[in-house]
């Protein structure tokens, strides 16, 4: 079998089919968990399929939740997706084999460094056309489906983490365990989208993992805030209006990897993140007031 090469040595605009597979060699990250596939696998993917003019595509198995948002995904971008792929035994045929380069790379900070103006400038420029791609998209789909009203009219989202998945168990598939409301919570959103609601905002507390992807995009590409506990859903403020704010409440882990702030430094977002004492917590609804613009 001939050995998986990088997406960027493709040069043939003739390709007929690309199986994608995910680069494992970075030690953070697995397809498996959401930031990570969305921006290290699924949206580079979508990008070398337009560099490349290809609409047959094969990825890897991402487990139980992550492959419905890789079936949208490809339906968002027009592309013809073929049975998963189990890499040892995947033939090659007349198809190309390649590893995607993770984006989400350059989003991590163990160090807490900040992004730099010339990195915010790649990023952009390598970005910008799947983005407004997927984002045309999702407003498409969700105006044919009747939902684009609904989110045109919500101003702050209130992120409620998805429950734990058995997948995700420890000792399980996964090369990283636990899961949303598994790993650290949040626990009184609804309280705090109450309150925000008698206060006069547009407030919605949602679960994004219920959400089709294409609703996911477009809910957060209408919010001027969003407020939750640190997780992948943050991996949407890719999709935020410049100069919006996102409000992640961090764990009390001493170096956090800020792979959202540097989203937000990229994009022009208004990033806050209070620290807490706990994964699992709860917030004073007044207190969040105080973080709105």
């Amino acid at each position: 079998m001939k050995t998986p090469s990088y997406a960027t040595n493709l040069c043939s605009k003739n390709v007929q089919k690309l199986n994608f597979l995910y680069d494992t060699s970075p030690p953070f990250g697995a397809k498996e968990h959401f930031f990570h596939f969305l921006h290290g696998y699924v949206i580079p993917a979508l990008h070398w399929c337009h560099e490349v003019q290809c609409r047959h595509v094969s990825f890897e198995d991402c487990g139980p939740l992550m492959n419905p948002k890789l079936a949208e995904a490809c339906q968002l971008a027009s592309l013809d997706c073929s049975p998963l792929m189990h890499v040892a035994t995947q033939e090659q045929d007349s198809s190309t084999q390649c590893i995607i380069p993770r984006w989400d790379v350059q989003l991590i900070r163990f160090d807490g460094a900040n992004q730099t103006p010339s990195e915010i400038s790649m990023f952009r420029s390598k970005t910008a056309y799947i983005l407004q791609f997927m984002l045309d998209r999702a407003q498409e789909v969700c105006k044919k489906q009747g939902t684009l009203e609904q989110w045109q009219q919500i101003d702050i989202l209130v992120l409620r983490r998805s429950p734990d998945h058995p997948y995700y168990a420890p000792g399980g598939k996964v090369k990283f365990p636990k899961y949303g409301r598994g790993r650290r919570a949040l626990l009184n959103t609804l309280d705090i989208a109450n309150h925000l609601a008698k206060s006069g905002y547009s407030v919605k507390e949602v679960d994004m993992g219920k959400l089709p992807l294409w609703e996911q995009i477009i809910a957060f590409h209408n919010a001027s805030s969003v407020i939750g506990a640190r997780g992948a859903e943050f991996a949407h403020l890719f999709w935020m209006r410049p100069g919006a704010t996102a409000v992640m409440f961090a764990t009390p882990t001493a170096k956090e990897n800020n792979a959202s702030r540097s989203l937000s430094e990229i994009f022009n977002l208004r990033f806050i993140s209070p620290k807490v004492e706990s994964n699992f917590f709860s917030v004073e609804p007044e207190e969040i007031r105080a973080y709105l613009p």
